[in-house]
Order: C-alpha cells, then structure tokens, then sequence
C-alpha cells in the first residue's frame, strides 16, 4: 500500500509540475517519462520505507501508555501469570494459583 501510494504521490508530482509549468522545446511532449520514472521510484521507495516505519510501530504498540502487569522479578527468571476474569471468580483463580505452587499472588494493578 505504501509503495502504490508512493508511486501515485510521484506520478501526480511530476505530472503535475510539468503541467502547471509547461516547457515546450522543439515539439517534444510536455509529459517526458524518463525523467519522471526517477521521481516516482524514489516515490515508491520513500512510501514503502514511510508506510514500514509506521506499520512497525503501530505492531509494537508504540508509545506505550500504560504499562500493564509487571514484575521485575520476571526478568530474575520467574514466570508471570495474567488473569482476566469476573470478581466472583477471583477468590476460585487465587486459590487454584496458590495450590499450584504460586510464591505471590497479586490483585489488579495496584502493586506496579
């Protein structure tokens, strides 16, 4: 998508420009294509790498605002559990963390 844009953006440019400020010589055409194939390549290029970049970053969830659940301790080796569920099934999540071996357990987010 990047790179169509890219071209079509490069195309228009060129065209455009030769259009709004013709320069005729010696009844050549006012739409020269060689010179125009190098400002839609690098078009094309510029629009792949712009679109890449964005999509990049869009994919790793940058800028993150919120952190979510953390614990520095994973990075020690430990193994972090994530748990979504309703409030009357938190107490039957924690005890079945707590009969398979949990060290800690942690409610909400209010321990980051």
């Amino acid at each position: 998508i990047g790179a169509a844009c890219g071209f079509i953006v490069g195309l228009v440019l060129t065209s455009g420009t030769q259009l709004a400020y013709p320069l005729v010589t010696g009844g050549k055409p006012v739409l020269s294509i060689p010179p125009m194939s190098i400002i839609m390549y690098e078009g094309t290029m510029l629009g792949a790498i712009i679109f890449t970049v964005i999509g990049i970053i869009i994919e790793s969830r940058l800028p993150r605002l919120f952190m979510g659940a953390y614990d520095e301790r994973i990075t020690e080796g430990y193994i972090g559990v994530t748990v979504t569920t309703s409030e009357e099934r938190v107490g039957t999540a924690e005890e079945v963390l707590n009969a398979s071996g949990a060290e800690e357990v942690k409610r909400g987010w209010e321990n980051n």
